[in-house]
């Protein structure tokens, strides 16, 4: 083939998907996109337990539903926000007495479908997005990825931060009506209260508007406004309703997470971050398409702030990067999609782009939730777990979990509907510490751990717990060279004399399980 013949070749190639990207066959590819990685979610999803926060935040909002002050009766780390949105599933669990698991997944697929409602109103207002591409990204995106961290506090704060964030690329024209602008403007609030850290988040995408816009005034918009009036109101509330957890709670928070040694930057990060800069060369070399970037750059501004939060938060845990990388697909995607400026390569970028986001997670979950392997698959040990403490207790006796990682144990006490033996439910101020930095440990801290302990080893005494699990191979945090639970609390002879009256019998898992005589 000639040099003449292969330009001749590739023009007609071009103009052949070009004329796909903007056909009928084009929306019906996204449709069936969007029904099979629904229908695979939702599988995957309501075939599977629930991720371990989740669970116990939903576990902390029933506690305070029965009358349990926060920061006493109910001690958290986490700011009072994920207990508050977590309290509508609890309340639909106490009337009807429906499996917490259905409602709460249930709940969250109402609050994508919120998410997804308002955000399409507002590409759509303003880029006329077709919904069905938007649909098909979204759902892979925003539902399929997240996998087990369904419902974890970084994609609850991404899915209601979403109609803000395209919101705020639209500005000045093209704007939807006031009342998109309040609903997006109030989710928001939700989605930025669950953690101080996501403050990072506004703060950033403003300062990306008046960048883009020249004008630091432009921060002063409806939904900018009513959001920094919820955070305040939410602060008020906190300090009315659960004032404990400031006064009490939070001090002690602080020190946890500065002698907590973890890692600060996953390489997890990477693959997206590549495939952004790979995305964004790609388009700038048109220069049709630039009109479509403060999409991108907005969610760029929110990829930031969430790699920002997850560093500082110092712990490394893979699903505080989660959101980084759902912003970087978010933005490749939208911005490749846009159907006034379709290229013939953007049909092969979305099928690329989803494939890249989806198939390794969904593959991996599927194995780890549904299938199950050697060591037990998540949904398996949770239904062994479960098995367990309904043979050996019952309904509405204490348990009470030495944990550190993997927490499966709060989706377990929350569908057989037992109460912790502690306040906290379990370990907060210990295991991490102790096994991380202990020799940097200052007199203060470190007494302030033996005080929690003597005050966990009084509570199993008064509470007499049916059932004690210690979990993690039976290992203080993540260290291999950390002692176990029991070995370091052997150490209190009020503990030794308490834990006489249980006998071990059985492992599930990493968890071994003791009852009492």
């Amino acid at each position: 083939m000639g040099k003449q013949d292969a330009n001749i070749w590739a023009i007609t190639r071009s103009e052949s998907l070009d004329a796909f990207a903007t056909s009928d066959q084009y929306t019906i590819l996204a449709k069936v996109i969007a029904i099979i990685a629904l229908a695979y979610a939702l599988i995957l999803q309501f075939g599977t337990s629930l991720n371990h926060d989740a669970a116990w935040h939903m576990q902390t909002s029933l506690m305070w539903l029965e009358g349990g002050q926060i920061g006493k009766d109910v001690v958290d780390f986490n700011p009072p926000m994920t207990l508050w949105i977590s309290s509508i599933p609890s309340l639909l669990h106490v009337w009807t007495g429906l499996s917490p698991a259905l409602l709460l997944k249930a709940y969250v697929f109402v609050l994508l479908a919120i998410s997804f409602f308002f955000s399409w109103i507002v590409l759509h207002s303003a880029f006329s997005m077709s919904k069905y591409v938007f649909l098909a990204c979204f759902i892979c995106i925003m539902v399929l990825y997240p996998g087990y961290h369904f419902g974890q506090r970084e994609h609850l704060s991404l899915v209601l931060v979403l109609p803000y964030l395209l919101l705020s690329a639209t500005f000045p024209n093209d704007r939807p009506g006031g009342a998109i602008c309040i609903v997006a403007g109030m989710l928001a609030v939700f989605g930025v209260g669950i953690k101080p850290y996501f403050v990072i988040l506004p703060m950033l995408t403003e300062l990306t508007v008046s960048l883009r816009t020249r004008k630091v005034t432009n921060f002063l918009r409806i939904e900018t406004i009513l959001l920094a009036i919820g955070l305040f109101a939410y602060l008020g509330a906190v300090y009315i309703f659960a004032r404990p957890y400031l006064t009490e709670v939070l001090p002690k928070a602080f020190w946890s997470y500065e002698y907590f040694e973890g890692a600060r930057f996953r390489w997890v990060t990477l693959g997206p971050a590549l495939l952004f800069a790979g995305t964004t060369f790609w388009l700038m070399k048109d220069r049709k398409v630039t009109t479509f970037m403060p999409i991108f750059w907005v969610l760029f501004a929110a990829m930031l702030a969430y790699a920002i939060a997850a560093s500082l938060q110092n712990k490394g845990w893979e699903y505080q990067w989660m959101p980084v990388i759902m912003a970087a697909m978010l933005a490749a995607t939208l911005v490749a999609l846009f159907p006034q400026k379709f290229r013939g390569t953007s049909v092969v970028a979305l099928i690329s782009i989803f494939v890249l986001v989806n198939l390794g997670p969904a593959l991996g979950w599927t194995k780890n939730g549904l299938i199950g392997g050697q060591d037990y698959s998540t949904r398996l040990r949770v239904e062994k777990l479960t098995k367990v403490i309904e043979k050996n207790a019952q309904a509405e006796d204490y348990i009470y979990g030495f944990i550190t990682s993997p927490r499966d144990i709060h989706p377990v006490v929350l569908e057989t509907n037992m109460r912790w033996a502690d306040s906290a439910g379990a370990l907060l101020f210990t295991p991490a510490i102790l096994s991380g930095n202990s020799n940097e440990l200052s007199k203060e801290v470190f007494e302030a751990i033996k005080s929690e302990e003597v005050k966990i080893i009084r509570n199993l005494e008064l509470t007499s717990p049916r059932i004690l699990i210690f979990n993690a191979a039976n290992r203080l945090a993540i260290s291999d060279d950390a002692p176990s639970y029991i070995e370091h609390f052997s150490s209190y002879p009020e503990f030794t004399e308490f834990f006489q009256a249980y006998e071990q019998i059985e492992w599930v898992g990493s968890f071994e399980i003791w009852v009492r005589r």
